[in-house]
């Protein structure tokens, strides 16, 4: 048997890599509608408030695409799941 070929089918380090790009780009965004936020001196109070201004901003979700509100309802729960770290 060839074992050079042999596939690596642990994927606990790929894993952890996705996990902490997804909670690198979470705080991203965070930043920047806190950004926003601080320099408008305004308060988002709704996730849709959210979406207008990162799609009016051109800011676009990992795939390229623009955002909607389970898009940032999902970042938002990543961020408070970090809080809880």
């Amino acid at each position: 048997m060839n074992t050079t070929n042999k596939r690596n089918t642990d994927t606990t380090h790929a894993n952890l890599k996705r996990m902490s790009d997804a909670d690198d780009f979470a705080l991203d965004i965070v930043k920047v509608l806190d950004e926003f936020e601080d320099a408008y001196n305004v308060q988002f109070t709704t996730l849709g408030e959210k979406v207008r201004c990162l799609n009016n901003l051109g800011v676009t979700r990992r795939n390229g695409s623009k955002w909607d509100t389970t898009g940032i309802r999902r970042v938002m729960e990543r961020i408070e799941k970090l809080k809880q770290k």
